[in-house]
């Protein structure tokens, strides 16, 4: 933007909900993952994410996001 920071998806404003966020390159990687990664998880996170429910997953995955930007 105009003020010498750069604007696009990635720039997000504290108290405005972002419709669209895209994460910014990890280490100067375009992609970190393609269609053959898989993800595992073990049993015992599987349980602790089960029983935290999806909107309390999406809250600390903000919290985490935020303290990541700061």
């Amino acid at each position: 933007d105009s003020a010498g920071g750069s604007g696009g998806l990635h720039r997000v404003h504290p108290g405005v909900p972002a419709e669209l966020f895209v994460l910014p390159p990890a280490l100067g990687h375009a992609k970190l993952f393609d269609d053959q990664t898989q993800l595992v998880v073990s049993e015992p996170e599987k349980a602790i994410l089960e029983d935290m429910g999806a909107e309390s997953i999406k809250n600390e995955i903000a919290n985490s996001s935020v303290a990541v930007m700061k």
